[in-house]
């Protein structure tokens, strides 16, 4: 017996060598070329180790069976937004070496060519390509001499871009969530000229319809709950074009913060937190500060205290702030802490911090991470950098 298929379809990525090639809405492989990887678009996490896909690149141009890895460049004020495929903008805020990636922040690239290669700019940082052997992954670097960090070019699925009016949703992206009751809209169009040939109509969870002629506006008062946003081109007489251009973006408003669960909640009573892995919501006074961080803390009740690891957001928040943080959690050498954080909000300022818990040295335990404590007893042995082992010798 033979069995026969159809042959899977293939999309082919061709190189970009000017800036001309920079289509609004277009998709892109970001790539490595002497490795033959490009920067993996599908992932939800972007700023990790061997975040890549492996290519074959043969007379300028890629073949790749499964299209989910891509990066769609968007044209914004000051630069291009670039989006992953799993929705995801990148860039970077600072001279530090990342990939900051969020939903709702949309981070301003600059592109330029050179022989053979590529410059996307972000905050002065410089996307490229590690090659240092268990670091290699893609990043914005503040420097470009290192010779390890090599320069990357970009490929254009032509089939991603025509001449017909399309626009692509910059925001808010699909399935976001908002502590607030307006949502603001960013689209990029193409081929169509709002004001003129026609305008934006958007209707909320099918309700009646608006219309808007730009490509920016704020839908203002929308309830708490899971919302559906429907987005048109149509003419200047609010008709349909013959071939409809459309778009759904699917988000969640919680202005009341009633998603919110309790730090207690997420740490639970074993070693690993109970929402290991979930992206969760909660609040909490800020209660210490660290480079790449904070603490926060809810009461003086066991497991009440938890850790935000974010770079970008430590310098938005003082000692004694009541705020609002999401992200996800996990375990990172023992300590419980919330990464890729999405929002922070202050709710309220100069709160007072919570009176240290007192603690013999046999006391401490897990149930009092990232609490403030005072503990009492001797402790004997050398203090190395800013963490040691506290033991009861007595």
């Amino acid at each position: 017996m033979f069995a026969f298929g159809m042959a899977s379809a293939q999309t082919t990525y061709t190189k970009v060598t000017s800036e001309d090639q920079i289509v609004d809405g277009g998709k892109y492989l970001i790539v490595y070329e002497a490795g033959n990887v490009a920067f993996d678009g599908s992932l939800t996490s972007l700023d990790v180790v061997s975040n890549t896909k492996n290519v074959s690149i043969s007379n300028g141009s890629i073949s790749v069976a499964t299209n989910d890895f891509y990066f769609t460049l968007g044209v914004v004020d000051g630069g291009y937004s670039v989006k992953s495929a799993s929705g995801y903008f990148i860039g970077n805020t600072g001279n530090n070496n990342t990939v900051k990636f969020s939903t709702t922040e949309v981070y301003v690239n600059t592109i330029t060519f050179s022989t053979d290669s590529v410059e996307i700019v972000s905050a002065e940082t410089h996307l490229r390509y590690n090659i240092n052997d268990g670091q290699t992954r893609f990043r914005y670097y503040k420097s470009t001499s290192y010779t390890n960090q090599q320069k990357i070019a970009l490929y254009l699925d032509a089939s991603s871009v025509s001449d017909d009016p399309a626009f692509t949703v910059n925001a808010p992206a699909n399935d976001a969530f908002f502590f607030a009751n307006n949502v603001n809209v960013n689209l990029a169009v193409r081929n169509f000229t709002l004001g003129t040939q026609g305008k934006i109509k958007y209707t909320l969870d099918g309700g009646a319809a608006q219309y808007s002629t730009t490509a920016t506006f704020t839908i203002s008062d929308i309830e708490d709950g899971e919302h559906t946003l429907a987005l048109e081109l149509v003419d200047m007489d609010n008709a349909s074009l013959e071939t409809p251009v459309t778009a759904n973006v699917a988000f969640t408003i919680d202005a009341d913060f009633s998603t919110l669960l309790t730090i207690p909640a997420i740490q639970g009573t074993a070693d690993e937190n109970a929402q290991n892995g979930n992206v969760v919501a909660t609040q909490g006074i800020v209660t210490a500060k660290v480079e790449r961080g904070f603490y926060i803390q809810s009461s003086t009740e066991a497991y009440s205290g938890l850790y935000v690891y974010t770079v970008d957001h430590v310098g938005e928040v003082e000692l004694g702030d009541m705020v609002v943080v999401r992200g996800t959690m996990s375990e990172y050498n023992g300590l419980t802490e919330m990464g890729d954080v999405t929002d922070v909000i202050v709710r309220s300022s100069d709160n007072d911090l919570f009176a240290p818990i007192v603690l013999g040295l046999g006391a401490v335990s897990e149930q009092y991470e990232s609490m403030l404590v005072k503990v009492t007893g001797t402790h004997n042995g050398t203090m190395l950098s800013t963490a040691w082992q506290i033991a009861n010798d007595a």
